[in-house]
């Protein structure tokens, strides 16, 4: 028996580690904006959920299509919902009074996404659930109802061999545009109580089985188990919000070190410790702006932010910095 009450699931270092210099792209559900915010709060070079949260996978897989051959959403996938106009297939961020901007948006989320697509070296998928929506007329799987009348939809379960296929058919689009490209496929940990309970475990099933199936037939692919360390190994109330459905800050902090010491090597992980000390000095605020101990502390300071500006970005925490220094001696 564990004197820890609790099972730590064992992650295996990833061979193929993960740098900064690494340009990297998330897409999927809600837990891709989080991790992407988590990578992009630590200096790494990603692009971030860039057609918002995208639950299902075949949409997700037709976004990253897009991205690929850069090609736009058709004319009858737009629609006008309680006076603003949307596109099925694009989460509501992209929403406006005028339809000519939502197409100007959407068009130019994919335009950057497709100049960028080339020289990714990561592409990190988060898939939600395995439960979509249909439009009846058009016979098409959607992104996002945007709280147009159910009765324009019909609500079906994804296969893992449904999810699978359109893997398979992206994948090799992929890799025609970019041979190198490495991916990272996780399950959200995110509970989706609107199918139920018995309906998330049922979705979430299909999503694992797909990832294994899609792991297993792909050497460019592993599978980051973020649901698994939610559900086995916090396995507690404590570590959800408020609403019991989306995770702590504390919860993602662990998910994101597990995340850390499965893709980073070990002189990016001291790195980000460096960094980490350094926010916190930069967060700081002086009892007394004018001492001579305040001075002697913005110098300290300005020479860490230039001894980490090469390894990371920090052009803007050194002009932020530069401009506290001559405020200091007006």
């Amino acid at each position: 028996m564990s004197n820890s009450f609790r099972t730590e699931i064992e992650l295996l270092p990833h061979p193929v580690k993960l740098n900064h210099p690494d340009p990297i792209l998330t897409i999927g559900s809600c837990f891709s904006d989080t991790v992407g915010q988590k990578l992009k709060e630590n200096k790494f070079k990603v692009t971030a959920n860039p057609f918002g949260t995208t639950y299902n996978p075949l949409s997700i897989f037709r976004h990253i299509h897009r991205c690929i051959s850069c090609s736009y959403p058709p004319e009858n996938s737009y629609a006008l919902s309680q006076g603003l106009y949307c596109n099925l297939h694009f989460h509501s961020s992209f929403n406006n009074v005028a339809r000519e901007t939502v197409q100007k948006q959407i068009e130019q989320a994919i335009d950057t996404a497709h100049n960028k697509l080339s020289d990714t070296k990561w592409l990190v998928i988060t898939l939600g659930t395995a439960w979509a929506f249909k439009e009846i007329n058009t016979g098409d799987i959607v992104a996002n109802c945007h709280k147009i009348p159910m009765k324009n939809f019909t609500r079906e379960l994804m296969s893992v061999d449904e999810i699978t296929d359109s893997f398979h058919a992206m994948h090799r689009e992929l890799l025609a545009a970019n041979p190198h490209i490495k991916l990272i496929l996780t399950v959200s940990p995110v509970r989706h109580l609107k199918d139920g309970l018995e309906g998330n475990t049922i979705s979430k099933s299909i999503l694992r089985l797909a990832c294994d199936k899609i792991t297993k037939a792909f050497s460019n692919v592993t599978y980051f188990p973020s649901y698994e360390i939610m559900l086995d190994d916090l396995r507690d109330y404590r570590f959800y919000k408020r609403d019991f459905i989306h995770p702590s800050e504390e919860a993602v902090d662990y998910i994101w070190e597990s995340f850390a010491q499965a893709y980073f090597s070990r002189d990016t992980r001291q790195l980000l410790k460096e960094w980490e000390g350094l926010q916190k000095s930069i967060a700081h605020r002086p009892f007394n702006p004018k001492s001579e101990t305040y001075h002697k502390f913005l110098l300290n300071t300005l020479e860490k932010i230039n001894q980490l500006n090469g390894p990371l970005d920090l052009q803007d925490e050194l002009t932020q910095w530069n401009e506290r220094i001559n405020t200091f001696y007006l």
